[in-house]
């Protein structure tokens, strides 16, 4: 009887193993989803993720020019994953100055590059802003939602890992601009008694931005000294001056206060900081930089037309 009841304890237990081998690791199945790489394409992500860099560099205030540094960086980033595996795509290594080590797919594997495209568009972003925090908590919720589309884990990892990667080469490629080597270069000089130089003006008496932006490596120019811009009209106070005629332009313009130049005038009002007095009181609104509007614009003309991700 001892016998048999030590040999059936060994059978009970020979077979719940082999129930449990049987039980998929985790609480549940992961499910995957056939139709994946289209509900991934959806365009959505990468708006979503633009909007939220967007309100990262508002929050953060960075002037227009730096603004538009971090929309070129990340843009490309996410340019570069997006179109990996297109056979009409042409990447931009090579094309634009600097921009030579980028890491490549490998061929014989699947990826999905819309997540590889907004996890290199974080990656870049997040390096180049102030407030990480608010793009890690939306890094962690986006990708939270293309998980939920069923996205096979393998191929869930692997294009994360190649997006970071991409993000990582043009985080590197970014910091031979020469940007931050201008970060502790001297200031414009403010001579109030010469009246043909700027000079800060009321409410906030703000400096000069970035005078030596014109040091920074350029994308596709050798320099910014080769396209210069249309000398500027020449100062002069006097009443039949070209210049005394456009101030006075626009004085008559803002002191008629038409209802439509008004609203025109602020829907192009793109400063970082917009400072209004009210009484004694001074309110600083952030608004959305010229390159965020654009952005905006072209989100938007992209949405109507239904554009796809593909370059």
């Amino acid at each position: 009887m001892y016998e048999f009841i030590k040999s059936s304890k060994i059978i009970l237990l020979f077979v719940s193993l082999s129930f449990i081998a049987t039980i998929p690791f985790g609480c549940e199945t992961e499910k995957q989803n056939p139709n994946y790489q289209a509900e991934a394409a959806n365009p959505e992500f990468i708006h979503r993720s633009m909007q939220a860099l967007s309100e990262v560099i508002k929050y953060d205030l960075f002037a227009p020019m730096i603004a538009s540094r971090i929309y070129t960086y990340s843009h490309i980033a996410a340019y570069e994953a997006a179109n990996a595996q297109l056979p009409n795509y042409q990447s931009l290594k090579g094309q634009i100055n600097g921009l030579q080590n980028l890491p490549s797919v490998d061929k014989d594997k699947t990826y999905c590059l819309t997540l590889s495209a907004v996890c290199a568009y974080l990656k870049v972003g997040r390096k180049l802003i102030f407030s990480e925090d608010s793009l890690d908590n939306f890094r962690k919720n986006i990708l939270a939602d293309f998980k939920k589309i069923g996205i096979p884990r393998d191929v869930y990892e692997r294009s994360i890992a190649f997006g970071d990667s991409v993000g990582g080469s043009i985080i590197a490629w970014s910091s031979k601009d020469n940007y931050a080597q201008t970060r502790s270069k001297s200031k414009y000089t403010v001579t109030p008694s010469n009246l043909t130089r700027w000079r800060p003006t009321s409410p906030d008496y703000g400096d000069a931005l970035e005078p030596h932006w014109c040091e920074l490596r350029t994308l596709v120019m050798d320099s910014a000294a080769q396209i210069k811009p249309i000398p500027a009209i020449k100062y002069d106070s006097a009443k039949s001056s070209a210049f005394y005629k456009m101030a006075l332009e626009t004085y008559n313009l803002v002191k008629t206060n038409a209802p439509d130049k008004t609203e025109t005038a602020w829907y192009w009002d793109d400063n970082p900081a917009a400072t209004f007095n009210t009484g004694h009181v001074n309110v600083t609104r952030k608004k959305i930089s010229p390159a965020g509007h654009w952005l905006w614009i072209t989100m938007y003309n992209a949405r109507q037309n239904k554009k796809d991700v593909k370059v």
